[in-house]
């Protein structure tokens, strides 16, 4: 009796060469379905198409969670990134929790979530942050419950600019204010000073929208 085919060879061969006889019976089975349906190598990793309907469900709810957990895993690189940068003048670890993500994965709302909390700009050519000529985050004091808050501060929720939307009044107010109430305690000490600038812009709007003649009345 001639002896069992190494999996290796099985793979190679068709299956109206290889005596059934001589292939062990779980083989034949995981073989036969592997040549109904086709898998898929990625990165090394071997994915099949599960044909359960339990299974997949099974799958769906665990992958589901997964995912709720690696994007809070980011936001916590992302911040701790943030705090060497912020420590030492160093970004490079922030370039390297973006570009160590695989391609496609939101890699713009990354950038886009650091270069506004950590006030570094994203150079697309190099595929790296860097300084930004004018910024106080290097000297202001570090917000770890700010940078952390995946409920109002999430990167994976960070909305991006396209060249339709790239500025707008409105969504530029809106967004003041939602800064405005997520730091409150620190805008009651600013409310005076920043009520001057407010008159200011104010006036300008007007100015803009209907004329300087009208500004005067006003």
């Amino acid at each position: 009796m001639s002896s069992p085919q190494p999996a290796r060879e099985l793979g190679s061969r068709a299956v109206s060469e290889i005596p059934r006889s001589t292939i062990p019976r779980g083989m034949l089975v995981l073989w036969t379905w592997r040549i109904a349906i086709p898998q898929s190598v990625i990165h090394g990793d071997i994915m099949n198409i599960i044909q359960d309907a339990k299974k997949l469900r099974t799958r769906i709810n665990s992958v589901a969670k997964r995912a709720g957990t690696i994007q809070n895993d980011i936001q916590e690189v992302l911040a701790s990134g943030g705090w060497h940068y912020r420590q030492h003048g160093d970004n490079s670890l922030l370039t390297m929790a973006v570009n160590k993500m695989p391609d496609g994965y939101r890699k713009d709302r990354m950038t886009g979530w650091v270069a506004e909390n950590f006030q570094c700009k994203w150079d697309n050519e190099n595929n790296r942050f860097k300084k930004a000529k004018v910024s106080t985050f290097l000297t202001d004091p570090f917000d770890s419950e700010k940078y952390l808050d995946v409920v109002k501060n999430a990167w994976y929720n960070f909305e991006i600019e396209t060249k339709s939307n790239a500025w707008m009044l409105v969504k530029m107010l809106e967004k003041a204010t939602r800064e405005l109430d997520k730091n409150l305690p620190e805008a009651k000490k600013q409310v005076v000073a920043a009520y001057g600038a407010m008159q200011a812009f104010d006036a300008k709007l007007v100015e803009v929208g209907f004329g300087k003649e009208l500004t005067k009345v006003a």
